[in-house]
């Protein structure tokens, strides 16, 4: 179980204009060897790399893909996503790695507004949590922590699965494995079963101070993080956990952590 979630999110830094670089996506599009289909919806451009396991689903992914960048802004009280998102799809993990140097399922550069994925027919691409990072770094502006921003991508998805969010986080709480907030902002985990519990720990949070204190105070602590809790929804992250937590703990999980784990790892979360 060494791969279940990993979604890599990567910043790249400002640099003057006489100092650009190519970009990533540019850089997959002229890459030898490698074509591409391309598809065009209203917020987004679809490249879906030819011979892949991911060109017969096509049709599907432009229509999943403008659902979810629509669904997204919505969650995000926009109405415009301020440019077009460029969406690139391969059918497996190793065709992943030419254009990322990196076997994840997903991966997003927020300044570009890139993101890749894998799609095949067992494997549902996660276009909500990944346009999400795109999105919400770009509407939102640069979030407080790295488990707000998983957190906020994986609670704007709604469900893992046939699962709700919250009914996964009580598996991790009854097997004793939720995660902390202190150990989220101290180092949150992306890869491995390490990191599927916190993808899941952060966005059961997430999701549950949006319902407790609103969009809006969710938006403030977007900016300032956890540091900035007192301020932005009236209560210290101390007891915020300890709100949360209990809430999480009424819950009824529908399966064995462990369980649920595997399933993961075989198709993906959305």
């Amino acid at each position: 179980m060494r791969r279940i979630f990993i979604c890599l999110l990567v910043v790249l830094p400002a640099i003057a204009e006489s100092q650009a670089i190519t970009s990533v996506a540019d850089r997959a599009l002229t890459r030898p060897g490698a074509r591409w289909v391309e598809r065009r919806t209203p917020n987004a451009d679809i490249y879906v790399l030819r011979g892949s396991g991911a060109e017969p689903k096509l049709a599907r992914i432009a229509s999943d893909s403008e659902r979810a960048i629509r669904a997204n802004l919505a969650w995000l009280g926009e109405t415009n996503s301020g440019g077009r998102l460029r969406l690139f799809f391969v059918g497996s993990r190793e065709e992943m790695r030419p254009f990322t140097g990196t076997r994840s399922g997903g991966w997003s550069i927020v300044a570009e507004g890139t993101a890749f994925f894998v799609a095949n027919d067992s494997v549902n691409p996660a276009i909500r949590h990944e346009t999400m990072h795109l999105l919400s770094w770009r509407l939102w502006g640069t979030p407080g922590g790295v488990w707000l921003s998983e957190g906020l991508a994986t609670a704007a998805a709604g469900r893992c699965n046939a699962w709700g969010i919250d009914e996964i986080a009580a598996a991790l709480y009854r097997d004793r494995q939720l995660a902390t907030i202190a150990g989220m902002r101290r180092r949150f985990r992306t890869g491995g079963t390490q990191g599927a519990v916190h993808y899941i720990s952060a966005g059961s949070l997430v999701q549950f101070i949006d319902r407790t204190w609103g969009r809006e105070r969710l938006r403030h602590l977007w900016k300032s993080g956890m540091a900035g809790a007192r301020q932005s929804l009236g209560a210290s992250s101390l007891a915020v956990e300890q709100r949360w937590r209990a809430h999480v703990s009424n819950q009824r999980p529908p399966a064995g952590w462990t369980s649920i784990a595997r399933q993961i790892e075989r198709t993906g979360c959305e």
